[in-house]
């Protein structure tokens, strides 16, 4: 039996799909870079990334679409650059659970963080984990309207929270629509990694974080905190966690209205725990080691291997 043909990409293809991303995996959770060079040699290149088909080059291959061309199927418009395990991941299982439209929106995400990358050190770009966020901990519903324009949050929403959320009664439907829309909604901030070390250009801002955090003074559910111990932050006294990375330590003081559940109180207190977020940069010390972010949003993104079961 004739094996079926393959539309294969040329090597102008693979180089230039590569080159668009920066030699950077697509699969926004990955970000890992593909290309290095070979130890083996002294002028030579390792290069782990692979030119995948959006839509298979052959029938029966994942996503395969029998109204393309051969000269479609393997041009560059049907071309992701992945790192060689999320190559093999999108193709498992006859590719159920990456479609068309989800690969195309990593090649142009990826594309478009590469060309803000040339203009600048620390750009703004959407946070992968917000395709992810599975729980919200913390949320300043109408600071968050206002500042990063989630239009999808309804109004019954932002007027059943503004003022924090309720000390009793059910918010199912109200913390499932914000969730909704956090994920749908057009926010852009400038990664954490990308600001170290601190400067004061960066007061004002908006930024992202999925780090490791320190839970301190973490109060007990409904618990009434001074408002001055969050807006004259107190590292004896405010409900905060922080982040230490690069010799800073970033404070995120929080007001406790706007803790979600029961469960996101338990987790403030954990001591140590996994946060994702954004937050606005407040104040830098004098000599960069401590920076005070006010924090917007606060969640549990969810891994990606847990995407196939869902």
């Amino acid at each position: 039996m004739a094996s079926r043909k393959r539309d294969e990409f040329s090597k102008l293809v693979k180089a230039t799909l590569r080159d668009r991303v920066g030699s950077v995996c697509s699969q926004p959770a990955c970000g890992k870079a593909t290309v290095g060079p070979d130890v083996s040699s002294e002028d030579r290149a390792a290069v782990i990334g692979v030119a995948a088909h959006i839509c298979a080059a052959a029938s029966g291959g994942p996503r395969y679409d029998a109204k393309q061309t051969p000269i479609e199927r393997a041009s560059i418009l049907n071309a992701i650059w992945l790192c060689a395990n999320c190559a093999a991941l999108i193709d498992k299982n006859a590719g159920r659970g990456y479609s068309v439209r989800q690969l195309n929106k990593w090649k142009n995400d990826a594309e478009a963080q590469a060309h803000d990358a040339l203009l600048s050190s620390a750009a703004y770009r959407r946070p992968p984990w917000l395709e992810r966020l599975s729980t919200v901990h913390y949320a300043n519903v109408p600071r968050l309207a206002q500042m990063l324009s989630v239009e999808g949050i309804p109004d019954s929403v932002i007027e059943t929270l503004q003022n924090g959320f309720p000390t009793s009664g059910m918010i199912v439907q109200e913390l499932v629509a914000l969730e909704k829309a956090i994920e749908a909604a057009n926010v852009e901030a400038l990664p954490l990694d990308d600001i170290l070390p601190p400067s004061e250009d960066i007061v004002g801002s908006v930024i992202s974080f999925h780090h490791n955090c320190m839970t301190k003074n973490g109060v007990i559910d409904r618990e009434e905190v001074s408002p001055k111990w969050i807006s004259d932050f107190n590292q004896e006294r405010s409900p905060h966690f922080y982040i230490k990375i690069r010799g800073t330590r970033l404070n995120f003081p929080y007001d406790p209205r706007w803790v979600t559940t029961t469960t996101a109180y338990s987790d403030f207190r954990a001591g140590r725990t996994r946060f994702a977020g954004l937050g606005v940069v407040k104040r830098i010390s004098d000599d960069l080691t401590e920076a005070i972010v006010s924090p917007l949003l606060v969640g549990l993104p969810r891994h990606p291997a847990w995407d196939g079961f869902l």
